[in-house]
C-alpha cells in the first residue's frame, strides 16, 4: 500500500508541489553515490575492462585453474582497477585524498584474501604450492591495480575540484 501511494506522488509532484508527503519522500531519498558524470564514465570502462580480461579467461578456460597463473596477475589487476574505481564513487564520510588512499587499502586487502584463497584450494587440489614470486607479484598487481585508479582520480577528479575552489 505504501508503495502505491509513493508511486503515484512521484508521477504527480507537479499538480500538488505542496503535498505533505513531499517531505517524507525527502527523507526517503537515500544517495549511495557520489560520482560525477566523468568519474561515473572511467568507472564503467575499467568495468568493462575487467570483464573483457574475465571472458577471455573463461574463453581459453583460465579461470577455473585454482592456482596463481600469469594470467591470474592480470586479472588481479583488471579486477583491482574497477574494484579501486568503484569503491571510490561510493558516498563516504572521507576527505577525497583519503579516500583513494583507502580505495588501494581495500583493494589490496581483497586481493590478498583472494590469492590466500587460491593457494589454499590449489594445495588441496593437487597439493603443490604456488611459486613465491607469482603470490608476490599479485599483491603487486593488485598495488599496481588501485594505483592506476588513485592517479586517474587525481587527475581527472581532485584536480578539477581545486580549479573550481581556486576560482
Amino acid at each position: 500500500m505504501v508503495w502505491l501511494e509513493v508511486t503515484c506522488v512521484i508521477s504527480s509532484q507537479e499538480e500538488f508541489s505542496t503535498f505533505e508527503s513531499n517531505d517524507f519522500l525527502q527523507a526517503m531519498k537515500m544517495q549511495l553515490l557520489d560520482t560525477s558524470p566523468r568519474w561515473l564514465r572511467l568507472t564503467f570502462a575499467c568495468s568493462a575492462g575487467a570483464l573483457i580480461v574475465v571472458g577471455v579467461g573463461i574463453l581459453f578456460n583460465q579461470i577455473t585453474v585454482l592456482t596463481i597463473t600469469p594470467f591470474s596477475l592480470l586479472l588481479h589487476f583488471a579486477i583491482a582497477t574497477a574494484g579501486s574505481a568503484w569503491f571510490l564513487n561510493f558516498r563516504l564520510n572521507v576527505t577525497p585524498d583519503k579516500k583513494s588512499l583507502l580505495a588501494i587499502g581495500a583493494v589490496v586487502a581483497i586481493g590478498s584474501a583472494w590469492s590466500s584463497l587460491q593457494q589454499w584450494l590449489g594445495y588441496i587440489r593437487t597439493g603443490a604450492t604456488n611459486d613465491i614470486t607469482l603470490v608476490i607479484g599479485s599483491m603487486t598487481m593488485d598495488a599496481a591495480g588501485g594505483y592506476v585508479t588513485y592517479i586517474l582520480f587525481h587527475t581527472n577528479i581532485l584536480k578539477k575540484n581545486r580549479g573550481k575552489v581556486a576560482n
